[in-house]
């Protein structure tokens, strides 16, 4: 039997829910293996300690005590939900605020760059500068014409 065959029976076996058969083997490979011994004799324990868990007494006051500790966490809760529903409304408040300097920062935009290519700005074509960024009122129908004329 291989040790995972076994690892697979082993819990079946440790509770007695194992046919004849798988129980011969397991015994067998068992008494060979000194690994998954060790494997049985862990789950065995667990096994026993779950069993003497469930035979635990609780005092007569035991529900007592833990309705106490409800209440006291509902009471805890209560008297921290006004502070909380302020803070939901100051937080509503502040993402109201943030959408709205958003959307006025969106509707005033900035003049538009215009892009001259450099043929118009009299650059080589083989020059570094491939590109440059001008606004709208920095250049005028006189400077493309005149970056037309003196192309070279």
């Amino acid at each position: 039997m291989s040790h995972s065959s076994m690892r697979r029976l082993a819990s079946a076996f440790v509770d007695g829910e194992i046919n004849e058969l798988d129980r011969n083997r397991v015994q067998r490979h068992l008494l060979a293996c000194p690994e998954c011994r060790a494997y049985e004799r862990g789950l065995r324990s667990l096994s026993d300690d779950i069993r003497a868990s469930a035979d635990a007494n609780l005092p007569a006051s035991f529900p007592y005590t833990v309705m106490r500790a409800v209440r006291k966490d509902e009471e805890d809760v209560r008297q921290w939900f006004p502070v909380e529903r302020a803070a939901r409304r100051l937080l509503g408040v502040l993402c109201a605020v943030v959408i709205l300097f958003v959307g006025v920062g969106m509707m005033i935009t900035p003049a538009e760059p215009v892009l001259i290519e450099p043929y118009l700005a009299g650059e080589p074509a083989d020059s570094s500068v491939i590109r440059t960024l001008l606004t709208k009122d920095s250049i005028s129908k006189d400077d493309v014409l005149l970056a037309a004329v003196t192309r070279k």
